[in-house]
């Protein structure tokens, strides 16, 4: 079941969902999708081949002890291993407690395919990670550094 509030968080918070409306419904309503509550300190179990997407609440990013960033509501992962290579050695741990939609690569394929500009935005994301892992390594090879 599609809640309104969980299409409002896909449109409004996530530009990789800047697509048509009936594309978001879809995506939200695909028996391939499945939606999980955690509750605070909670691990979130990350999947090679899913993008994950907080719905509500937060998730922390860690590597270890150490915590690399975090994700709140629209906040989104699991782009590096979207489709294909392996899982990257981070952990996510939910600060509150969270719901959080997971979304199979199948189902993002076949959504591409129907709705390009999710293809463009896709595209686009990436980019914008790409851009700022680059930025982090210039500032880490910098003679300032």
């Amino acid at each position: 079941m599609m809640l309104h509030s969980d299409f409002e968080v896909l449109k409004a918070n996530m530009p990789f969902f800047s697509c048509a409306d009936e594309t978001v419904r879809r995506a939200l309503e695909s028996e391939l999708s499945h939606k999980c509550e955690y509750t605070r300190g909670e691990e979130v179990p990350i999947a090679s081949a899913q993008l994950g997407i907080v719905l509500r609440g937060s998730v922390k990013i860690k590597r270890g002890e150490v915590i690399l960033g975090e994700k709140t509501r629209g906040g989104s992962f699991g782009y590096a291993c979207l489709f294909g290579g392996d899982g990257v050695p981070t952990s996510l741990v939910a600060s509150c407690d969270c719901r959080i939609i997971f979304l199979p690569s199948e189902l993002l394929s076949d959504l591409m395919k129907s709705d390009f500009s999710l293809c463009e935005n896709l595209l686009s994301v990436m980019g914008e990670r790409i851009r700022f892992l680059n930025s982090k390594l210039a500032s880490f090879t910098s003679p300032n550094a």
